[in-house]
């Protein structure tokens, strides 16, 4: 297998460097690509972007970032310093560029038939590499696989980058096939405005090649431990990837990794699953309140009540309530708190400042949540 990290300029210092000694630490075959090529803690940069048409970088307005990066690196200037309140936007636009013509690179580093898979994530994509290595193993590599977390644009159905994707040699060499014999169509693709994302235009060269998405959710996750929404749709199914987290998460979720893979000798029949995230990443910070924090209460309309305590009860008084929020802004706090209600459980996050936010759980509720999604027998979670 190979692992491909795609990141960005104005990322990289920031998300890449905890990867080398958790994430990257025992894969012997990995290839990181970015917009500008650099060298990081003795890790090769490529620049993805190079192989993109001259015509195409002049004309296009998401690449004339892609050159204002390469000034700023050639004036000695990282561009990782860059200030503006639009850079993030703007090296979000060039993002969708890169997925094509790191298929064609990707192959081309990993000559060798010998490489059977590709795995592609991101800077603040966190693995567990027993889970994705048990589950690759159940199906055969010479046929054409494309799989991930299932995303759509409008009926284009694509697997989310950021939660990662898996695809077998064939795949890739479909993508990459068309890449070299129409680049100039394939750039036009890539450029239409409702391609706003680059896994879109993967999925439609895939699609024409007539190769479908199989999904991978809830086994490749496209949230962290922490603002997940735990019900049976996830409990059971092995954890695979988890999206959007810092360092902390990056390495707290990797040393559980490794401590559940310590501790386990076969984890095709005893894989780290949600339920036993949730154990150890949320449970034990679960109370009947806790203030200055937000537990991402979505569910329903929000409701203006009187204080903390009718909150509570309102949640109290509907049995499928796991959970309650409540805050006071300053400006109407005379009127009481908004008051939101959840029929999941999400720990969610520190929440300081001008806003006071009080968060809490049905601890019995939680509780019963718990012993009645116990047992994991009966079905097989390799199957999403």
């Amino acid at each position: 297998m190979l692992v491909v990290v795609k990141t960005g300029a104005t990322e990289i210092h920031q998300k890449l460097p905890i990867h080398f000694s958790t994430t990257l630490s025992c894969i012997p075959h990995f290839v990181i690509y970015s917009d500008l090529e650099e060298n990081i803690h003795g890790h090769e940069v490529h620049d993805v972007l190079a192989s993109i048409s001259a015509d195409t970088k002049a004309s296009n307005k998401d690449l004339a970032f892609y050159k204002r990066l390469q000034d700023s690196h050639r004036a000695g200037r990282h561009p990782s310093t860059l200030q503006g309140k639009d850079i993030g936007q703007l090296a979000w636009n060039l993002d969708k560029w890169k997925f094509i013509p790191m298929m064609d690179h990707a192959l081309r580093y990993a000559s060798s038939p010998s490489t059977k898979w590709f795995f592609f994530i991101e800077a603040d994509t966190a693995v567990i590499w027993d889970t994705i290595f048990a589950f690759v193993s159940r199906f055969d590599p010479d046929q054409p696989w494309y799989m991930g977390s299932p995303a759509w644009i409008g009926d284009v159905e694509f697997a989310h980058g950021g939660t990662g994707w898996l695809m077998s040699r064939p795949a890739v060499e479909a993508v990459a096939r068309q890449w070299r014999d129409d680049q100039a169509g394939v750039e036009e693709l890539v450029a239409r405005p409702e391609n706003w994302a680059g896994e879109c235009s993967l999925a439609q060269l895939l699609k024409k090649a007539d190769i479908g998405l199989t999904h991978a959710w809830p086994i490749l996750q496209g949230e962290t431990p922490s603002s997940l929404d735990y019900t049976e749709n996830h409990w059971c199914f092995p954890v695979g990837t988890y999206h959007h987290v810092n360092e902390t998460w990056v390495t707290d979720i990797w040393e559980f990794g490794e401590e559940w893979a310590g501790g386990h000798e076969d984890v095709k029949k005893e894989p780290m699953r949600h339920r036993d995230a949730f154990d150890h990443f949320v449970y034990p910070h679960l109370a009947p309140e806790r203030r200055g924090w937000d537990n991402l209460c979505k569910g329903g309309d929000a409701v203006t009540l009187k204080s903390v305590e009718e909150c509570r009860k309102m949640c109290e008084a509907r049995p499928a309530c796991l959970q309650w929020s409540f805050k006071v802004g300053k400006w109407w706090s005379f009127k009481g708190g908004e008051c939101r209600s959840a029929d999941v459980v999400q720990l969610g996050e520190s929440k300081e400042g001008a806003e006071e936010m009080v968060s809490g759980w049905m601890m019995d509720r939680v509780d019963q949540f718990r012993e009645r999604l116990k047992g994991c027998e009966g079905r097989d979670y390799w199957v999403p």
